[in-house]
């Protein structure tokens, strides 16, 4: 019987210990169901909030966009309409002598490597230079031998040296007349074209002058096309020329 009741006790407290921890699995069964449908909540409550932000944005955008958009127009209306006003306030008249060239060129100014000659070698410094017997070597037998020698080799020396000398002489002036012949070709050039739109510009004043409708338009295309326009604005020109009644 003590045996039957350790075992019944033991039995119980079995069923206890599983219906105790089946309970607390319930439990927490449910709170995770409920935390799981708070999450979802949550979840659909932000997607919400966001897409609401979002056209929010959206439509804010859009309004910027518009009132940028309308504040460009107005500005291009404003410019239209001060168009002629702000041309007229500008004297864009065309002075024939600003027509002419007015471009020199600089005076001639050799480089520096050619504008300067080298220093000419001296034969006196080669033979003062030379390796003549001195003092008591000149007693020596075969001394006179010697500084003929040496001599000879001094002036072999300065024969060489001025050679190349000269040889770096006559390039120098070469490239410095080259220059010179560069320089007034230029300048020759720029007097041929001064001359030539001279003689052009003298031409189209006198037409102007005279009243030819060809000197008449294209003057007034330059002054037309002098005048300061919006970009957008478009510079098409047409001209009817009517004559003066006497």
């Amino acid at each position: 019987m003590a045996i039957a009741r350790d075992v019944a006790r033991a039995q119980k407290q079995a069923d206890a210990m599983r219906l105790r921890a089946a309970r607390e699995q319930d439990r927490d069964f449910r709170a995770n169901l409920r935390e799981m449908a708070r999450e979802e909540r949550e979840n659909l409550r932000s997607l919400k909030e966001q897409a609401r932000d979002e056209k929010l944005q959206y439509l804010e955008h859009r309004q910027e966009e518009a009132e940028s958009l309308s504040a460009e127009a107005q500005q291009r209306l404003d410019e239209l309409n001060g168009v002629l006003g702000f041309t007229l306030l500008v004297n864009d008249r065309i002075d024939f002598d600003a027509l002419r060239i007015s471009d020199t060129v600089e005076p001639f100014k050799a480089s520096g490597s050619v504008r300067v000659a080298e220093i000419r070698p001296l034969e006196k410094d080669y033979l003062a230079n030379a390796n003549v017997p001195t003092g008591w070597r000149k007693l020596l037998p075969g001394t006179e031998k010697k500084r003929i020698q040496a001599l000879a080799d001094a002036k072999q020396r300065f024969d060489q040296a001025d050679a190349s000398w000269q040889k770096r002489e006559e390039d120098r002036i070469e490239r410095l007349e080259a220059d010179k012949r560069a320089h007034g070709n230029k300048v020759a050039a720029l007097e041929a074209k001064k001359s030539t739109r001279n003689s052009e510009v003298d031409s189209f004043k006198a037409e102007y002058d005279t009243g030819d409708p060809t000197a008449i338009v294209a003057y007034c295309t330059m002054v037309l096309e002098r005048s300061q326009y919006p970009e957008y604005f478009p510079q098409k020109f047409r001209w009817r020329l009517r004559k003066r009644r006497s």
